[in-house]
């Protein structure tokens, strides 16, 4: 076989040229020197990448009672009841829906929320598209109690199939909030025969906070004993991990690694131990049985996600982006170090992306809803990490698809129509179906970072 040697002659002048530079950038460029603590690293993580929503106020519920035939005969429901008596103790604010009026009761003058639910007169309609619009652009909790029907003056026949709920439910857990809708079944007498309805408690809350009202409800109300009870929950949001202790993941004992979460981040710190022994003990890792090579070896990291933990969408695909954030890291430390003032910053994250260094095994994510994260062993290569003496690791675990399940649930909100005869009124379903539905909602999931691990490393 004839080589052909090409030496710097036979090169042409521009790509001798960029040969010369692509060398000398190479045998010139130098690491990022990078700090030798992650003690600002929590910090850096809140201060650039919490999102800043707005806390609901504490210890405040609005009440919102439909003064319709549903919440007279809520009387004689023991689940009425019980419902009711965690809104009793909760609530602050009562609003009675009469008609085209929502009016504020004085709780002080009229007995309370108890004397006032036990003391409903009917009114023809309820405008609950303006009770709900009011709920979702609340600053604390809110409940509305109504049988989910929508008459106006100027609708003969009802809003039947009209989704009046969607923009409120919408507006609120694109904030980040959370709704929980309880379906309860009970029959209504009208015009000489009876209807199978359904009574809607809508709660406007956010799980994150501590005794929220869908928590107490779940206290003093056991669901399991009412099985003809529907709940659904919407959001788009904060879903739970499943994790070690305040959310940290499981690390492998090679690494020696010392963790601490923070409840939807973590750090660790691999200080100790260099990247040979990382390449031959997990990149390379072999089965202790059989003695043959692991695809991508032993896993480097590992923890669980509730895929139900939206309610309204199942997350089906998960992704893992990793960064080198020695760069941003140090400045930050820097400015903490010299008593600077540190605020918010947009960082140009994919610039910084070290792709196909890890990831999450597909297969375990699928049948066992865990996220275990391992080096790509097609692509490892330590040498593209840019720190000196230590690099430091942004790994985000983000949401690559979801998929809705209300399907399954939708038949259990709707209910026969008093004013269309032999009709359903899917008015409270189709609200959420068109939540569900809306481009806003799911670009919130889609994307969506879940879980952060930082990692602090060896530089060699």
């Amino acid at each position: 076989m004839n080589t052909i040697n090409i030496g710097y002659r036979g090169l042409g002048s521009l790509a001798l040229i960029a040969l010369c530079v692509i060398m000398s950038f190479s045998s010139c460029s130098k690491k990022i020197q990078t700090p030798d603590d992650i003690k600002y690293l929590d910090e850096f993580h809140i201060v650039n990448f919490v999102d800043q929503e707005k806390q609901l106020k504490d210890n405040q519920l609005k009440l919102y009672v439909d003064y319709s035939t549903c919440n007279m005969l809520g009387q004689n429901s023991r689940f009425f009841q019980e419902i009711a008596a965690s809104l009793v103790t909760k609530a602050t604010e009562y609003y009675s829906i009469k008609g085209d009026v929502i009016e504020q009761e004085d709780m002080g003058i009229n007995g309370g929320v108890y004397t006032l639910l036990r003391n409903i007169t009917e009114v023809n309609y309820a405008e609950l598209a303006k009770a709900a619009e009011l709920m979702s652009k609340g600053d604390c909790e809110s409940v509305l109690i109504t049988d989910g029907e929508y008459y106006t003056p100027s609708i003969a026949k009802g809003h039947d199939n009209d989704p009046y709920l969607a923009e409120s439910f919408k507006n609120w857990i694109l904030r980040g909030y959370d709704v929980h809708i309880i379906s309860e079944p009970y029959t209504e007498p009208s015009n000489g025969k009876q209807y199978n309805k359904k009574r809607f408690y809508i709660l406007f809350t956010d799980d994150r906070m501590p005794n929220n009202i869908y928590e107490r409800i779940l206290r003093t109300v056991k669901l399991t004993n009412y099985p003809d009870v529907d709940e659904f929950h919407l959001s788009a949001s904060h879903p739970k991990m499943k994790g070690n202790g305040e959310n940290t993941s499981v690390q492998n004992n090679i690494l020696e690694s010392k963790a601490k979460g923070f409840g939807v981040f973590e750090i660790e710190d691999w200080d100790g131990c260099d990247w040979k022994t990382i390449e031959e003990e997990i990149v390379n890792a072999v089965d202790e049985k059989s003695g043959s090579p692991l695809k991508n070896g032993a896993t480097i990291i590992e923890m669980g996600v509730d895929k139900n933990s939206f309610g309204c969408y199942r997350i089906t695909g998960i992704k893992l982006n990793v960064y080198d954030i020695n760069q941003i890291y140090s400045e930050f430390y820097q400015a903490k170090e010299d008593k600077q003032r540190v605020g918010r910053k947009e960082y140009d994250l994919e610039s910084m992306n070290l792709e196909n260094f890890m990831l999450i095994d597909a297969q375990e994510f699928e049948k066992h809803s865990k996220i275990d994260i391992h080096f790509n062993q097609d692509w490892f290569d330590p040498s593209v990490l840019t720190g000196t003496p230590y690099n430091y690791l942004k790994l985000d675990v983000a949401i690559s698809d979801v998929k809705s399940i209300f399907d399954q649930h939708e038949e259990r909100f709707e209910f026969e129509s008093i004013s269309q005869d032999g009709e359903k009124n899917v008015s409270v379903a189709s609200s959420i179906k068109q939540c569900l539905a809306d481009d806003k909602v799911l670009e919130k999931m889609k994307g969506q970072v879940i879980y952060t691990i930082y990692v602090k490393s060896e530089s060699k």
